[in-house]
């Protein structure tokens, strides 16, 4: 059986075999601990679709609308769009950014205001690193609210996936792509399962830019296991039934400690033996 990893933001200009490995031999990792074997006899497949994501983002970045820097802001601080300023509220809290700016009406679509730059400050200060998270929420809206964007990544994605049977393994920005493309394909996708890691599936945001049409367990797909560590700020929200009220239910792994400096990294969860028995088990199932 196949086994499909999708990866998320930030992948751009790297090599895709040496990623793949990353991916791996992680993995291998998480085997060993879970006392099981490797699973390298399957084949793997990687579908890289960062350096095509990167440059379309960089396009719509470079716009006239998007170029907007307010006075004395750094340009990482500026120009936050709505559904960033949503997300970052959701993953920093909204206790970190209470009266930020309670005495300026938000305007202008929402950029450049003093939440959001309150907000792009607070997302440097963060674990997860200075302007990544910034980044990431840009590459999330940008995905999910232009068309051209989407259709690209994910029939790339789709293609690798095919009608064959597989396992699929996505993380971060990669588990909402999944999700599209399964639900898209329905049942002629033929995924034993369906692991989410780190996935940002659970914010209020991300849900809302999802639905219409009305969330659903992708039909090709035999079940979905979601991990996260509860300190991952992107993963924050877990896929139970409050979040997703699908049939069947999403299985839960809450008990990850990734190890990566902002509890997100795909190596952090990939060594998880929970993980890595979950991945063994549906690569082994007939």
């Amino acid at each position: 059986m196949r086994l499909i990893l999708v990866h998320g933001r930030d992948q751009q200009g790297k090599d895709r075999q040496a990623l793949q490995r990353v991916w791996t031999e992680a993995l291998d990792v998480g085997l060993d601990a879970a006392g099981l074997p490797s699973i390298r006899e399957h084949e793997v497949v990687f579908p890289y679709y960062a350096d095509d994501l990167i440059a379309m983002a960089n396009e719509i970045r470079s716009a006239p609308m998007r170029g907007v820097i307010a006075k004395g802001a750094e340009p990482q601080e500026a120009g936050l769009d709505s559904v960033q300023i949503a997300l970052l509220q959701e993953m920093l809290g909204e206790d970190a950014v209470a009266g930020a700016a309670q005495d300026e009406a938000l305007h202008k679509g929402a950029q450049n205001t003093a939440l959001a730059l309150a907000l792009a400050r607070l997302a440097d200060r963060s674990e997860f690193g200075r302007g990544l998270l910034t980044k990431l929420t840009e590459d999330v809206s940008i995905y999910l609210q232009h068309q051209v964007v989407a259709k690209r990544v994910n029939d790339f994605v789709a293609s690798a996936i095919g009608t064959q049977p597989c396992v699929v393994v996505a993380h971060s920005l990669g588990s909402i792509v999944a999700y599209r493309v399964l639900r898209e394909l329905g049942a002629t996708a033929r995924v034993q399962r369906l692991i989410t890691l780190g996935s940002p599936l659970g914010l209020h945001t991300v849900r809302k830019l999802l639905s219409p049409p009305a969330r659903v367990f992708p039909a090709g797909v035999g079940s979905w296991v979601n991990a996260f560590d509860p300190a991952d700020i992107v993963a924050l929200i877990p896929l139970e039934e409050a979040a997703w009220p699908i049939s069947p239910a999403i299985l839960n792994h809450s008990s990850v400690k990734n190890h990566t400096d902002n509890r997100h990294g795909i190596s952090g969860y990939l060594d998880d033996p929970t993980v890595a028995r979950a991945i063994y088990q549906a690569l082994r199932a007939t």
